[in-house]
């Protein structure tokens, strides 16, 4: 058997041989699954955002009377610092918890992870529950920060499943499970949060994520850890890979996606947990390139913070009524549901790359169309209601491409020793850059009016869209592996996309990687070899 034919068979899943038809008990399997995890990894994060807000005036009335009877009576101006520190108390501990969680992960399992952050989770919305009978807002903030703390390793574990279970063709759809599930857990949040119907009892809108927690660590226990990660315990956990990857994929497993154990019956990258470090981040191309990669993409998303947590605020001052605002502000919410919902069954049908240069292009379009709708406002009606436009619009770019990718799409940048690290660093960055600029909306509107948003949003905004446009690889379809070499060579982004099409583009490094081992193996000539890549390239 000649190199070539050796590579084909050795790939069953490249563009040369079509990867297995997953069988519809398991596709449908992989769906449930991922409309499950999205549920129990959005459930307290989402819903504590969205409830809160809505439920305003019921927490600033027990924030109020639990100082009041203490005898510290605040002015207007220490009841907005006291409201913003408890909202914004949840970024500083995503932050705090960006930087332990890649531990849990990457040395127990994605698992062990997923079970500890859901009950910790859990347990802190029974604090926050609990917290608000008695006048004591300090363990409401604990409990806002214990859960916070947590969220970002509950968003790994999931993001990290959906990446490790599913087969090359469906990892998109799988990982964009995120930004749905988000979407939805919002829109719940906002509408329990409403006075009619639970936001008039906090200790009973703060419940509620509490029952669904227990049952989720009861369906976390009876899941299997992922084959992936399996593969790096090499033979002693081999059988176990074998059930995790027929219970997620059934006979039909893409065996491309989690290559063979090697011959002595170890896996080829058992021990590269222990083997890597933090300062490979920045010591080694390709990471480095992921994490600005991936930071692009989460800058992209920062004006969908403010507007997810402002925009009633914003669309008064400009003139709207607040009752058209407050509905506004709920279509808002359903559009994001919907968009999210389109964007996840795009992923694996359109380039990632396209969707999000396009979605980021005319996100910073819809952006500028609110700033001169705002700042003329007051000149015709009309124009008011082109600047809340401009609201829908970019909230519709957002679910539809780079707020749907952003989520999963660092893992897709960088072998699995690191994808954990990689996503908990970019992770935190964004908290920290959400945290400025969503700080800074508010007062900077209402000082130098609707053009403070250029500044604040629009210059990252359109940095990071020139950036991702000359270094963004396509990632549809392709293996992790092939991506991770095209970023660690100086072919990449746009010179990759000129040359070469995603579908056809595949196979090429990690062909080539693999030529190598089996000429060495078979110990071909030089000659003989350099003659079979000639052919692979042709």
């Amino acid at each position: 058997m000649d190199h070539q034919e050796s590579i084909i068979n050795h790939h069953p899943s490249t563009a040369l041989n079509p990867e297995p038809r997953l069988p519809w008990r398991n596709f449908i399997k992989l769906i449930l699954i991922g409309c499950a995890m999205t549920t129990i990894t959005n459930f307290p994060s989402a819903f504590t955002h969205t409830s809160v807000n809505t439920a305003v005036k019921e927490l600033k009335g027990y924030l109020n009377e639990s100082f009041d009877e203490r005898g510290w009576e605040l002015n207007r101006e220490q009841q907005s610092v006291v409201h913003g520190f408890v909202n914004s108390c949840w970024f500083a501990g995503q932050v705090i918890g960006s930087f332990f969680s890649p531990l849990i992960t990457d040395k127990y399992g994605r698992k062990p992870a997923y079970l500890l952050s859901t009950a910790m989770m859990t347990l802190a919305c029974a604090l926050q529950a609990i917290s608000t009978m008695f006048p004591y807002p300090e363990f409401l903030v604990i409990g806002r920060i214990l859960a916070s703390m947590f969220s970002p390793m509950s968003d790994a574990a999931f993001v990290l499943y959906m990446q490790e279970i599913s087969p090359t063709g469906m990892r998109g759809t799988m990982s964009a499970f995120f930004a749905s599930g988000y979407a939805v857990m919002a829109l719940l949040g906002a509408v329990l949060g409403m006075e009619s119907v639970l936001g008039h009892s906090l200790p009973l809108l703060f419940s509620v994520p509490i029952a669904p927690g227990i049952l989720s660590l009861v369906f976390l226990a009876m899941v299997p850890e992922t084959p992936k990660f399996l593969q790096l315990a090499g033979a002693k956990k081999a059988h176990k890979l074998r059930k995790a990857l027929e219970f997620y994929q059934g006979p039909a497993m893409d065996t491309s996606f989690y290559k063979p154990l090697a011959d002595n019956g170890h896996s080829k990258q058992e021990g590269m947990m222990t083997d890597r470090s933090f300062w490979d981040l920045w010591r080694r191309r390709e990471l480095r390139r992921a994490i600005f990669l991936t930071f692009a993409v989460f800058a992209l998303a920062l004006p969908f913070y403010p507007i997810l947590q402002s925009s009633t605020h914003f669309m008064k001052e400009v003139g709207i009524s607040a009752e058209m605002a407050e509905f506004s502000s709920t279509g808002l919410m359903i559009m994001f549901v919907v968009a999210s919902a389109v964007g996840t069954l795009l992923m694996s049908h359109v380039s990632r790359r396209g969707l999000i240069l396009w979605s980021g292009f005319f996100s910073i379009i819809s952006m500028l169309v609110f700033v001169i709708g705002a700042r003329y406002s007051q000149g015709a009606v009309v124009v008011k209601y082109i600047a809340m436009l401009g609201f829908y619009a970019y909230t519709l770019c957002y679910g539809l491409g780079f707020g749907t990718v952003s989520y999963f799409i660092g893992t897709e940048f960088c072998d699995i020793e690191y994808r954990s690290t990689v996503f908990s660093v970019c992770y935190s960055l964004n908290n920290i850059f959400i945290v400025l600029t969503n700080m800074q909306a508010i007062w900077a509107f209402k000082k130098f009016g609707p053009v403070a948003f250029l500044p604040l949003f629009g210059v990252p905004c359109l940095t990071a869209l020139v950036y991702l446009y000359f270094r963004l690889p396509e990632t549809r379809n392709r293996d992790i592996e092939d991506i991770v070499e095209e970023l660690r060579s100086n072919r990449c982004g746009l010179r990759s996309a000129a040359l070469l099409n995603a579908d056809k583009v595949a196979p090429v490094f990690s062909a080539v990687e693999e030529l190598d081992v089996t000429a060495i193996q078979a110990q071909d000539s030089p000659q003989k070899l350099n003659k079979s890549e000639e052919n692979l390239e042709t």
